[in-house]
């Protein structure tokens, strides 16, 4: 049952169809009340919604029944830092780290809302996770990109100019741009 509510859910979302995959993870949700996939796929079908509180109401729920669920937390980070709730963002977000030292998106978040005095320690995190050879492109390229940002705010230049000089660098090598692509994107979009 929970199974086949989570495909009609996902189903429902990917035709736009909102109202009617919330109802669908909801139903999922009444056999597995604390399942973090099921609480990350109604938080996100109530994000997407417009309907902020409740989605960071079923995004506390989660984490509170997942406390290890680095996601969820990610997601809750992510609302809050939305809302302006920086100190309880930049917790979710450390706590993301803490449980995924690779989770690359959650560090670059927590780079932008960053306090001052966390500039040493968020660079010597990120220098050693740029030693992980087993790392992807895209969390080098972020993590290249948050360095620059570091470096900038701190007034060195030339490690920005290094960072962000790199990370263009990786991104173009990736993710080359392709404007018929783009344009064939755009015309579908607008259709």
């Amino acid at each position: 049952m929970n199974k086949a509510m989570m495909l009609k859910g996902f189903a429902q979302f990917e035709t736009g169809n909102l109202e009617k995959s919330l109802g669908d993870f909801s139903a999922a949700r009444q056999s597995d009340p604390h399942n973090a996939e099921i609480l990350l796929n109604i938080g996100s079908v109530l994000n997407e919604m417009q309907r902020y509180a409740e989605s960071i109401e079923i995004f506390e729920q989660g984490v509170k029944a997942n406390p290890q669920n680095a996601e969820l937390r990610f997601n809750l980070g992510q609302l809050l830092m939305e809302g302006g709730e920086f100190d309880q963002a930049r917790e979710q977000f450390r706590s993301a780290i803490r449980i995924n030292p690779g989770y690359f998106e959650a560090f670059q978040q927590l780079v932008e809302i960053r306090n001052d005095d966390e500039d040493d320690r968020l660079r010597d995190l990120a220098l050693a996770q740029l030693d992980d050879p087993t790392i992807s492109d895209d969390a080098r390229t972020t993590i290249e990109a948050a360095l620059g940002t570091i470096a900038l705010a701190n007034d060195d230049k030339a490690n920005a100019v290094q960072y962000f000089g790199l990370s263009n660098t990786r991104r173009a090598r990736t993710h080359p741009y392709d404007p018929d692509e783009n344009q064939a994107f755009y015309d579908k979009t607008l259709a």
